[in-house]
């Protein structure tokens, strides 16, 4: 994260461990990700497994967010 703020200074990044106090970790991923919607934030994460189900229920629900790399 460090090397990531430094090297582009106007980005916002956080760590779920550290934003908001922590109190995301372990929470669903669709609570992490509407979080991260309503704060602006794109999620980032290698999940492979859960969150393409996600994204998908969350398209047939017309369900929005900010992005998912």
């Amino acid at each position: 994260m460090d090397q990531l703020r430094a090297r582009n200074t106007h980005l916002r990044a956080e760590s779920v461990y550290r934003w908001q106090g922590g109190a995301l970790t372990g929470q669903s991923d669709r609570l992490v990700l509407r979080a991260a919607t309503a704060e602006g934030l794109v999620l980032v994460t290698y999940d492979l497994r859960t969150i393409p189900d996600l994204l998908r229920e969350m398209a047939a629900e017309n369900e929005m967010h900010q992005g998912v790399l």
